[in-house]
């Protein structure tokens, strides 16, 4: 059993060769004249042959050489005083002013109940979202959109899939999450046609309030 295999991207074009775990050093390469960033097609043509089929229930993509923000939390504040209950001892990093900061880290399993990436990669899940057809999920995707009812039929402000907002009148959908020192909420406007999102690396970031305000402008645009 081969456990590793350092290689160009010829490997990943020509050969099937699936393994658990696909690091991608650079975004970049040299095309024999000049150094030139990978094209979504190239990155994915790489990146998937992460996950061994009937072996791996998940694959993993690491791009090594994309630079990452550090999470933080806030010194004063009960997820910093609980921190040892929640978070491994090695992730812990040191203060800097009023903030602890956590160690740069991958995650080695599936999200709990959501997603784990990056604030572009969300908005691209949203703009899926708001297809009239979605690639992801197909026709299921709007069983995601579904307002739950208790056993007597009084509504719930939620679905199989998201949260119930309301702003100024305007129904959203939204998603909160966080962990690792960062804080994010995202949210999908049906009737605008609107997805926004915000990623923080501060845990203690009131997401909610700063999405109300930049907001507006989408409950405005479906009032008219």
């Amino acid at each position: 059993l081969v456990k590793a295999v350092f290689a160009t991207e010829t490997l990943a074009l020509g050969i099937n060769m699936p393994a658990r775990t696909v690091v991608v050093e650079k975004l970049s390469k040299f095309t024999g004249e000049r150094h030139e960033f990978l094209t979504p097609g190239e990155y994915t043509q790489l990146t998937g042959r992460a996950g061994r089929r009937g072996i791996d229930e998940v694959g993993y993509a690491i791009a090594a050489s994309v630079p990452h923000a550090n999470g933080y939390l806030e010194k004063y504040s009960l997820m910093n005083l609980l921190k040892g209950f929640l978070i491994s001892g090695e992730l812990i990093g040191d203060y800097e002013g009023k903030w602890l900061r956590i160690e740069p880290h991958y995650l080695n399993g599936p999200a709990f109940g959501g997603l784990v990436g990056t604030a572009r990669g969300f908005g691209k899940f949203l703009q899926d979202q708001l297809r009239p057809r979605s690639v992801l999920f197909d026709d299921s995707r709007r069983h995601l959109f579904f307002e739950q009812q208790q056993a007597g039929g009084k509504p719930v402000p939620m679905t199989l899939g998201w949260h119930i907002g309301d702003l100024g009148g305007t129904r959203f959908y939204f998603k909160e999450g966080g962990g690792g020192g960062f804080h994010c909420e995202m949210r999908i406007y049906p009737e605008a046609e609107v997805g926004t999102v915000l990623l923080t690396n501060a845990t203690a970031f009131d997401v909610k309030r700063t999405l109300n305000v930049v907001d507006r402008e989408v409950g405005a645009r479906v009032q008219r």
